[in-house]
């Protein structure tokens, strides 16, 4: 009777197939990991460059031949906070910083 409880393979190499999956799964899990951490130090590094490019504007005597120095920090502002709210925006989509939860808020 025990003979005829056993559980039949659907294929010869089904449990190699299986297990080779599993590694293969786990190794692209590490190197996920891996990007969002460069993606995240990138990130911080970007605005804090941004920030610091900024307060050199405001700080600076010179100024672009033709432009005034407002016009420059004001363009300059307006292309950070857009890049900026963009990166943020990709963050929250991919669930690098929010756990499922509190992503159905911003599905479209």
């Amino acid at each position: 009777m025990m003979k005829n409880c056993g559980l039949k393979m659907p294929f010869s190499d089904f449990e190699e197939n299986l297990m080779s999956r599993i590694e293969k799964e786990k190794k692209e899990g590490k190197i996920l990991s891996r990007d969002r951490r460069l993606s995240l130090t990138f990130f911080t590094l970007g605005t804090l460059l941004g920030l610091m490019i900024n307060f050199m504007l405001e700080r600076s005597i010179y100024i672009f031949p033709g432009i005034s120095k407002e016009t420059t920090i004001l363009l300059f502002q307006c292309v950070f906070i857009l890049l900026f709210l963009i990166q943020i925006e990709s963050f929250i989509r991919s669930g690098k910083f929010f756990s499922k939860r509190y992503l159905r808020f911003f599905k479209a």
